[in-house]
Order: structure tokens, then C-alpha cells, then sequence
């Protein structure tokens, strides 16, 4: 199912130790995920029955999506393979992990807590392809871990 291809995701904060650096990456922290929109349909944690959440460390290692609480698997960051910037904005950046491991992330102007919402793709593997990348994740940054 949809849920299950992404279930590879990002990083549990209270497994990886992890100390931000003295200026954290846009994308380190906790995350709340608010919906996911398909070219048919929009699933939430109302239609759907569970939460997910995000917790990121970029460059820091091991990335994880929680279900409800529970460790899904964890994916290791290996580099930033393109960042698109406008006017000096980071709109979307697009990330290789380990094992040909693909993702990219869309900022979008709303915020909270201080930083811009993120949408998240779909895993891909072996190679990104734009127009596989239909399906988004959305989610709202809660804190720092």
C-alpha cells in the first residue's frame, strides 16, 4: 500500500544521540505529518486511523519514519544531490541515502515553530524521476530533537 512504500523513512531523535550542531540544518528536527495527497486521493491520520512523524538528522547518520510511535526502518544519509534556491529560498532539495535511496523535500512558505512546512516524495530507488514524484507527504516541524 502507499503508506508501506514510504515506511523507510527518517530518524527517531531519542535512538541517535544526536546534539545539533551550532547551526542546525533547515530540515533537523521533529515533524508532525498533517496529510498525504495522491493524483486521486488525500489520506490524514483521521481517514487513515494512525500518526507519523519525522525525525530528521541530515548529516548526522540514520534517518527514521515513526508510525504511531513505532520505528518503521531506518535509511542512512549519504548527500545533498541538488538544492533549488530562488531569490535566495530554498524550495526543494533532493537527497541520496544509502543503498541508491532517493527523497526530496519541498519547503513551502507556511510555518511552524519557526520553519517552513516540508513536503515530502515518495522513496525512489535507484534514480529520482520527476514524473514518477506524484505523491507528497506533508508535514509541520514540532521541535528540535
Amino acid at each position: 500500500m502507499l503508506i508501506l512504500l514510504f515506511s523507510g523513512l527518517i530518524l527517531s531523535c531519542g535512538r541517535c544521540g544526536c546534539e545539533p550542531g551550532p547551526e542546525p540544518d533547515v530540515l533537523s528536527g521533529k515533524w508532525k505529518w498533517i496529510k498525504t495527497t495522491t493524483p486521486t486521493r488525500t489520506l490524514s491520520q483521521d481517514s487513515e486511523g494512525y500518526t507519523r512523524t519525522l525525525d530528521l538528522q541530515t548529516g548526522y547518520g540514520a534517518n527514521v519514519i515513526s508510525i504511531n510511535d513505532t520505528l518503521q526502518s531506518e535509511i542512512f544519509f549519504i548527500k545533498i544531490l541538488q538544492e533549488d534556491v530562488v531569490d535566495g529560498v530554498l524550495k526543494s532539495r533532493l537527497i541520496q541515502y544509502y543503498n541508491q535511496i532517493y527523497i526530496k523535500y519541498y519547503f513551502k512558505p507556511q510555518r511552524h515553530n519557526g520553519r517552513p512546512d516540508i513536503e515530502v516524495s515518495e522513496m525512489m530507488f535507484k534514480d529520482y524521476d520527476p514524473a514518477a514524484d506524484t505523491i507528497r507527504h506533508h508535514y509541520e516541524f514540532v521541535k528540535m530533537c
